[in-house]
């Protein structure tokens, strides 16, 4: 990657973006970031979720802003997501940057993302972390997005937790959450919780329509996310991490690879017993409607991996995907 010039669109989310900017720095590239949402407001959001033609209006008067700022020629454009922008707006970057090498990658499942049919036709690659996704469109390629430097830390010799729980409330979070609260006490294990929720409006539809939220009260949220230096440090704390994974969605999650990171045992709703990392002693899986936890999970110290198997999973191996030639 060295002296090339990368143009990175992507959502705006925590501080993924910055992690990929940093990555692809660290290997000599010269790297601009673009965030693919004109506004993060919720009423934004809901219009971009819900396919609004307004919305449509509003991201290309915002692209054409963006446009005018670029005063590069790009050997890549690395779209995350791809969810805010338009077809019209992928015209338009075809059209200013017909050398460019343009590259889609899918953090979230194809049936997550309204209209995303309609684009795929503007990238030259396409990676999804889906492996569903991938076996069900022949023109996706798997890439998994790995645990990147910062994780590859040591953690403390005394943990003050047993079990550590950091994400977004939503779907049927709650309940799992509720079943493994239920499950801490009877074993007498220590149960950390961050629970954030970015909107009281995001709040209110969830106790509407989604009948995980009934016992949630809105006290018990946070509406600041963790910095990736506070969420580590958390981990460092802990035992194990608990991952609960969208129920709309079928791939292995990110805080898995962080785990692999770690070297950090998880407690997990991803059935990942026939991947080549999976070991007995550091992935317990759960089932999302009878989650059950095992006391000698938590006794067992973590049997590390062979390094060949945990390189996979880091975000080098990852870049390296995305940008083979």
């Amino acid at each position: 990657m060295e002296q090339k010039n990368i143009l990175i669109v992507s959502p705006f989310f925590f501080d993924y973006h910055n992690r990929i900017k940093r990555a692809l720095e660290d290997r000599g590239a010269c790297v601009d970031v673009v965030d693919e949402q004109p506004s993060h407001s919720v009423f934004a959001r809901i219009m971009m979720r819900l396919d609004i033609p307004i919305y449509h209006s509003i991201t290309r008067r915002y692209f054409r802003d963006v446009f005018s700022s670029l005063k590069k020629d790009y050997d890549y454009i690395l779209f995350i997501k791809c969810e805010a922008p338009t077809v019209e707006v992928l015209q338009e970057f075809k059209k200013r940057f017909p050398f460019a090498k343009k590259i889609l990658y899918l953090w979230d499942s194809v049936a997550n993302i309204k209209s995303i049919h309609k684009k795929f036709g503007y990238f030259d690659k396409i990676f999804s972390f889906d492996k569903d996704d991938v076996k069900r469109y022949k023109f996706l390629e798997y890439a998994y997005w790995g645990y990147t430097k910062e994780f590859e830390v040591e953690s403390n010799a005394i943990p003050k937790y047993d079990l550590a729980f950091i994400g977004t409330l939503h779907s049927v979070r709650p309940a799992v959450l509720s079943q493994i609260e239920k499950q801490c006490r009877h074993l007498g294990l220590t149960f950390y919780q961050f629970l954030y929720i970015p909107h009281p409006i995001v709040f209110l539809y969830n106790k509407l329509t989604n009948k995980n939220f009934k016992g949630v009260k809105y006290a018990q949220l946070h509406r600041k996310p963790l910095s990736t230096e506070e969420t580590i440090q958390i981990y460092k704390d802990s035992k194990a991490v608990l991952e609960i994974e969208n129920s709309r969605q079928s791939g292995a999650t990110t805080r898995l690879g962080e785990m692999l990171g770690m070297q950090k045992k998880i407690v997990t709703t991803f059935n990942c017993k026939g991947e080549d990392y999976y070991r007995k002693e550091n992935q317990l899986v759960i089932d999302c409607k009878n989650a059950v936890l095992n006391q000698e999970f938590f006794n067992t110290p973590y049997v590390p991996l062979p390094e060949a198997i945990r390189k996979k999973y880091s975000f080098d191996a990852f870049i390296d995907t995305l940008f083979k030639q």
